[in-house]
């Protein structure tokens, strides 16, 4: 019984708050992407962390002050990956709030895993929205199809974008097909 009181005193006077960790995470074609770390795409949409400052295709910024990521593609060729958070091509999971921004330059396409692809880009985020930016003479296609997953999911309409938040096109042009 004392060694009951004394554990008691213990955790009463030591105690501990313990807070959910903040995740935010960016993913294309099945991989998760660091901040300031420039990849590649090849021809089949598989990504791999070999670009440079000068030649890549995809690069993440993490920008606290505007409260969001903001993700580069730069002539880039994204393939969802069945088994990979859902298929997305692009995947955005965030707990702190953060919206996906997309910048598109050059030609660039995205596309949903075979099996399982849901939404080609998806924001898994309470509130948390995504806006998509191109520059001059940009493209951003986004290629999707009616799988049997897009129609059986309640409250689902499309499999191009999804978003708990506002969707926000700026500028560019955007193919959705």
């Amino acid at each position: 019984l004392c060694a009951l009181f004394v554990m008691g005193l213990f955790f009463s006077v030591f105690s501990m708050t313990v807070y959910a960790a903040e995740v935010t995470e960016v993913y294309a074609g099945g991989v998760q992407l660091s901040t300031e770390t420039y990849y590649k795409t090849n021809a089949s949409g598989d990504v791999t962390a070999d670009g440079t400052s000068t030649d890549y295709n995809l690069y993440v910024v993490k920008d606290t002050t505007n409260g969001k990521y903001v993700l580069y593609l730069k002539d880039a060729t994204i393939q969802g990956v069945d088994g990979s958070n859902y298929g997305a091509g692009i995947y955005f999971n965030d707990n702190n709030d953060y919206t996906l921004e997309i910048v598109a330059s050059g030609v660039n396409k995205v596309s949903a895993g075979k099996m399982e692809g849901n939404a080609t880009i998806a924001v898994n985020a309470n509130y948390s929205g995504i806006i998509i930016r191109g520059e001059e003479n940009s493209s951003l296609e986004i290629i999707s199809d009616t799988y049997e997953m897009c129609t059986s999911i309640k409250n689902t309409t499309s499999c191009g974008i999804g978003a708990y938040g506002n969707i926000e096109i700026l500028s560019g042009n955007l193919i959705v097909t």
